[in-house]
């Protein structure tokens, strides 16, 4: 006999138990043998918000994990979701954006864009980059190259990182 408690999966390098999961996985956890128990060939299978409560690098995994979960069955799944990670590991053709129950029109590829080009798309340029964003966009001909060197240093990799390089290289 097997009980839920006895079950492990392997994360990385960490073992998941009930007894050290997040709330987020457990919640995942149950929708997925929830939707398992019930689930039948050619399925329509809706979730809402399946990134709750869940850390960001789960997010990334969810799509990849219905598809694998799924397969079998030749479902159709149908989810209502906020985060940017799962909007864009989806290929546009297959979303439905709505803004205000309304479905609005998306011109630009959103399938794995960046944050930027995807708040650009959802959102419109206005909010594209937030102040603090915009702020070093604008102070980065300002700079004097020994500033805009530790800029890039302390920069993650980004468009910004990018943006910092390319006026380092044009004074150079």
């Amino acid at each position: 006999e097997a009980y839920l408690n006895d079950i492990e999966f392997k994360r990385d390098k960490r073992v998941l138990t009930l007894s050290n999961m997040s709330s987020g996985e457990k919640m995942l956890l149950l929708r997925a043998i929830s939707i398992l128990n019930s689930i039948e060939n050619d399925s329509i299978v809706i979730i809402e918000e399946p990134e709750l409560h869940l850390d960001q690098v789960w997010n990334r995994q969810l799509m990849t994990l219905f598809k694998i979960l799924f397969k079998e069955y030749n479902s159709h799944l149908i989810i209502a979701a906020h985060d940017y990670s799962i909007i864009n590991s989806v290929p546009q053709t297959n979303l439905i954006p709505l803004h205000y129950g309304e479905k609005k029109q998306i011109e630009e590829n959103t399938f794995l864009a960046s944050y930027d080009e995807l708040f650009g798309a959802l959102y419109g340029d206005k909010f594209r980059r937030n102040k603090i964003e915009q702020d070093f966009l604008e102070t980065i001909s300002q700079k004097d190259l020994e500033t805009l060197r530790k800029d890039y240093d302390r920069l993650g990799n980004s468009i910004f990182k990018y943006f910092v390089f390319k006026e380092i290289k044009s004074r150079s």
